[in-house]
């Protein structure tokens, strides 16, 4: 009789950053159908190595490298559309 694995605990999973599979711990996964909607998303996981799946709940809390590497033209071009949404949802 094989010896039942048990997930590791939701504290150890956010420790970890949701890097790695909750069961057999391997960090080759898969993320595909991300939903957003305002500051919370899910996706949905699966583990390459023992076929787990789950889904995965996450928070937006920042972001980071905002229009970075775009040239000065390119920067305009947003700033000028974003300025016009800007007004528009006043």
């Amino acid at each position: 009789m094989s010896k039942k694995i048990k997930p590791i605990q939701q504290r150890s999973y956010l420790a970890l950053h949701a890097a790695v599979c909750p069961m057999c711990k391997s960090p080759n996964i898969e993320s595909e159908n991300i939903d957003a909607d305002g500051e919370w998303g899910t996706a949905n996981c699966s583990c390459c190595v023992c076929g787990s799946q789950w889904t995965d709940i996450w928070r937006v809390t920042s972001f980071h490298n905002l229009n970075e590497g775009m040239s000065d033209a390119e920067l305009k071009q947003v700033e000028q559309k974003a300025a016009v949404v800007r007004a528009l949802n006043k």
